[in-house]
């Protein structure tokens, strides 16, 4: 980003044009460390979404797995 300001600082780009920098040619930012961040903080909105969205997504693959086990044909196994 800081390439791009130099070229706008320099004034020899029309306001009406854009300029466009390759991240190769961009000077490198510094990257947030990870590590250092800690847990995250949820309200109970959050909460309850990430909840109903394990819960949607277990029925799901209990669905998938259902449907599975019946094209394989070990249901008719045992009804009879």
């Amino acid at each position: 980003m800081k390439a791009m300001t130099d070229v706008l600082e320099g004034g020899f780009v029309a306001k009406n044009h854009y300029v466009v920098i390759h991240p190769i040619y961009d000077q490198h930012e510094e990257k947030v460390d990870i590590a250092k961040l800690g847990p995250m903080k949820m309200t109970p909105g959050v909460r309850l979404a990430l909840m109903s969205l394990r819960g949607y997504l277990l029925v799901m693959v209990g669905m998938l797995a259902y449907r599975f086990i019946d094209m394989a044909g070990v249901l008719d196994y045992f009804k009879g």
